[in-house]
């Protein structure tokens, strides 16, 4: 079973904690959650998170939402990204992971 991954500040992150469905900063805007496949992340850090320094990286199992999961087109680069037409649930999220800089700019996996 796919594993599906999204990229969320730990700022807003922090508001769902207590809550049964997480909502992206733009989802009211877009009407979709932005999801990747693993390997598809590096490129996603690289084109939008330029200037961040940490990030958690919510990790999901495809199966709990397939319903609501479409793979589509994603914007200026030739591969279809998920994106999940609903909130995630919470308990479907399987793990959290934390990403930050290291002194030299790159990105490491700390969790």
């Amino acid at each position: 079973m796919p594993l599906l991954y999204h990229l969320v500040e730990p700022d807003h992150w922090k508001k769902y904690m207590d809550k049964d469905r997480y909502m992206s900063a733009g989802f009211q805007e877009e009407g979709f959650i932005h999801l990747s496949l693993r390997e598809q992340i590096d490129g996603v850090l690289e084109r939008f998170y330029a200037d961040a320094s940490e990030l958690l990286v919510l990790v999901i199992p495809e199966k709990p939402v397939r319903k609501a999961l479409k793979y589509e087109p994603g914007g200026d680069v030739d591969e279809l990204f998920p994106h999940l037409y609903q909130g995630i649930p919470i308990e479907a999220i399987e793990d959290i992971k934390m990403l930050k800089r290291n002194s030299a700019g790159a990105w490491e996996w700390i969790s």
